[in-house]
């Protein structure tokens, strides 16, 4: 899976993924970007790299004051 997101100027982004019960599976990106438009990958895996089952996951992105959330959906 991949997620692009446009940042109007550089900062420190943080994109995390969650599952349905808050908790949180992933870490996708800690980092500063510059101005842009950029892309991450997801591998449908947690942090200790197992496979995640299908099913309803949350996408969170935190920049500077701006927070966004996207549901996804993971198909097997």
């Amino acid at each position: 899976t991949h997620a692009s997101f446009d940042l109007p100027e550089p900062g420190q982004v943080t994109l995390k993924v969650f599952d349905l019960n808050g908790r949180e599976v992933r870490v996708l990106a800690n980092t500063w970007y510059p101005a842009g438009t950029h892309e991450v990958s997801w591998d449908a895996r947690d942090a200790a790299s197992k496979t995640l089952s299908a099913g309803i996951y949350f996408l969170q992105m935190k920049s500077g004051s701006f927070t966004d959330t996207k549901r996804m959906y993971l198909q097997k």
